[in-house]
């Protein structure tokens, strides 16, 4: 499992990084029904106007790995199996 945290203090688990966002996506009033790719350029265009932090959009694990650098969320990853 993974859980993200975010700077919101949003808390979102699920078993892969696409599940995540999709979970991202759901709790997003505005952006409920976007898809995946269009969901995350929204949101890296969002975060080059707020912090000029460069979120890589090419596959969601990559996604939320941009967004921990940039100090948007926190990724917790359950080792234990």
């Amino acid at each position: 499992m993974i859980r993200v945290i975010c700077n919101t203090g949003e808390a979102f688990e699920a078993s892969s990084a696409e599940d995540l966002v999709r979970l991202m996506i759901r709790s997003d009033r505005l952006h409920r029904r976007k898809r995946l790719a269009t969901f995350m350029r929204g949101v890296a265009e969002r975060c080059a106007v707020d912090s000029a932090a460069h979120i890589d959009t090419k596959n969601a694990n990559d996604f939320l790995n941009s967004l921990a650098r940039a100090g948007y969320i926190t990724i917790e990853w359950d080792t234990a199996t």
